[in-house]
């Protein structure tokens, strides 16, 4: 055995990748690393001194709609991108049952955003490249469980783009992206 992919509840990442990469072997996890910034920092840290593959399962990426609207970008069609809305709606946490990780308290400080909404901050990642400047907001009352239910954060990117994203576990599913730029307005809207 080469590898491992580990799908286990994110406070059990940093366990499971150190004994995984402790045992020489590289490692597939699913999103998110971690929780916090600073175990992911150290995981990667530590596979690259053991020369080890360290990979997180993003993929939208890799999504056929997420690589046109990335390639559209690139070439211009949309002009200078000014704003970006970004909805990831789930109703997640109303389904959860007792004893969930998703839903325990302190096992997912980052609520809907870690859950659903890292991937679409992902994917605007490779499209804009690094942030430099958030502003949130939190709401943990809208459910009966003690995790986060809605977030909305507003990233301002080093290249200029400003995007709003609002990530939450207490409505009925919607994912959508609206670009905004100076030449034409791109929407994707996906519904259940």
């Amino acid at each position: 055995m080469e590898a491992v992919c580990i799908n286990t509840p994110i406070g059990l990442h940093t366990e499971h990748s150190i004994k995984c990469l402790q045992a020489g072997k590289h490692v597939f996890i699913t999103k998110p690393v971690t929780a916090f910034v600073e175990e992911a920092e150290k995981l990667a840290s530590f596979a690259k001194r053991k020369k080890l593959a360290y990979m997180v399962g993003h993929h939208y990426r890799l999504v056929a709609a997420h690589r046109l609207v990335s390639e559209m970008i690139k070439r211009g069609q949309l002009g200078r991108v000014c704003n970006v809305v970004a909805m990831c709606c789930s109703g997640a946490a109303l389904e959860q049952k007792e004893g969930d990780w998703r839903i325990e308290d302190g096992a997912n400080p980052g609520g809907p955003l870690l859950q659903c909404g890292i991937h679409t901050l992902d994917f605007l990642l490779g499209v804009f490249g690094p942030v430099s400047k958030v502003s949130a907001m939190m709401q943990d009352d809208v459910t009966d469980n003690s995790v986060t239910d809605n977030i909305i954060s507003l990233l301002q990117f080093k290249c200029g783009v400003q995007v709003a994203l609002v990530a939450n576990y207490s409505t009925a599913y919607m994912h959508t992206l609206d670009f905004f730029g100076t030449k034409a307005n791109l929407h994707i809207h996906k519904h259940i």
